[in-house]
């Protein structure tokens, strides 16, 4: 929810409404609880595969793949919540709705995955930066995402050797956890979700992720500046924009702007 010129209000509302909806669902399902340690040593130590920089893989082939996650025929769905108030991420839970990765060998199955992240620094602006460490599919062996989250769709293989590994939800959830703590130390809390029951439960959380679609483009919106002659500049701390993460939405972003210059343009007397 935007809060007008100050910005972006956090995602407790959207916390709420996300912890509502899983507990709906969990009532008539499968559902598991796993509590993890909060430090990154712990939390990597007996993990079946390799989590750090250029751990995976870039490319899973399709005769290799154990299980797929979120195959466009079925149905996905993925974003990351923050809040500045850490006790409402319950720090080190993943929670599975549906069956494991071991359970599913040969299967495709629908995919949701859903980070929240707690922190009392936590601002506005750390929600780009937190979403550019949700693609970590090179950090994970065995493990590779097809499609990127910016779009609410997360669509994944997760490889034959890393399950006969041991490979599992609550492996993908402590990487995310070390990955997270590493690189960003502002996290200071950090929950996961998994839902992999059925097409409708995944489709269920389209609602929030399209709020939470909005309130980024929104942020997006907040980086560009005018110029003195009119043009708009990306305020983004990345030089190349071949590099930056977020270039399709600022893409389109600029091409709105352009609409709207030219129909006021062609409006003019």
């Amino acid at each position: 929810m935007l809060a007008g010129s100050t910005g972006l209000e956090p995602f407790d509302a959207h916390i709420e409404k996300l912890g509502a909806y899983l507990d709906s669902i969990g009532k008539t399902g499968q559902r598991r609880v796993i509590q993890c340690p909060a430090q990154v040593d712990q939390l990597l130590e007996g993990l079946p595969v390799r989590v750090g920089p250029e751990a995976g893989t870039s490319i899973i082939l399709k005769d290799n793949t154990a299980v797929e996650l979120g195959n466009p025929s079925v149905a996905s769905c993925a974003f990351l919540l923050w809040t500045p108030n850490p006790p409402l991420v319950r720090d080190g839970r993943i929670t599975l709705l549906g069956p494991d990765i071991p359970e599913a060998v040969g299967e495709s199955l629908p995919f949701a995955q859903i980070l929240l992240i707690g922190g009392a620094g936590l601002r506005d602006q750390h929600h780009l930066v937190l979403e550019q460490h949700y693609v970590i599919s090179n950090q994970i062996e065995g493990y590779m995402i097809r499609t990127a989250p910016q779009q609410r769709r997360m669509w994944t293989r997760v490889s034959t050797e890393a399950v006969k590994k041991g490979f599992s939800f609550e492996t993908l959830g402590r990487a995310l956890m070390a990955i997270y703590r590493t690189q960003l130390p502002i996290a200071e809390a950090i929950e996961v979700f998994f839902v992999t029951s059925s097409p409708e439960d995944v489709k269920g959380l389209e609602a929030i992720a399209v709020e939470v679609q909005q309130i980024r483009s929104e942020t997006l919106r907040s980086r560009f500046t005018q110029t003195e002659d009119g043009a708009y500049e990306c305020t983004s701390e990345y030089v190349d924009c071949t590099e930056c993460p977020d270039r399709p939405v600022c893409d389109d972003i600029r091409d709105l702007i352009r609409l709207r210059r030219k129909g006021k343009t062609s409006q003019a007397p």
